[in-house]
């Protein structure tokens, strides 16, 4: 199946796809050692490195239409170009709890009580009483 392109909002030269994907058209063309850099914008498209953030979210650095930057997470911006803006009070669900499946069918605005309900459905977590006790069965 295609991956659909959509451009994010407020943000220049970028595009996200329905995969969860990040692509830019832009290229950094320093001004010299200490000068800072500047961007052109080329007639390519070429994927962006994503990294983790502290809890495990992919999240990329965007330039902004006004200047400066954002580092944003990628679930809000595939749900923000696909599903539209964030509604007031809710937040973004990976319905199969995995914080790395960026894809817009995994995404859903949805409230933080259906988001407790995702991670208690999907993957139960175990008391740090239970893991210790797994621990002593396998060392038996």
């Amino acid at each position: 199946m295609p991956v659909s392109y959509l451009p994010i909002a407020g943000v220049r030269g970028h595009r996200v796809g329905d995969d969860g994907s990040v692509w830019t058209c832009l290229f950094r063309v320093s001004r010299g050692v200490g000068q800072g850099s500047f961007f052109i914008e080329t007639w390519g498209w070429r994927r962006r490195k994503l990294s983790p953030d502290k809890k495990g979210y992919l999240r990329v650095t965007v330039p902004l239409e006004g200047g400066g930057s954002v580092r944003a997470k990628v679930h809000h911006l595939v749900l923000a170009a696909f599903e539209g803006p964030k509604p007031e009070g809710q937040e973004c669900r990976h319905l199969d709890n995995v914080k790395t499946n960026n894809a817009r069918g995994n995404l859903c605005w949805g409230t933080p009580e259906e988001n407790r309900e995702d991670s208690k459905r999907i993957s139960p977590r175990r008391t740090l009483q239970t893991r210790n006790a797994e621990r002593k069965k396998r060392l038996g």
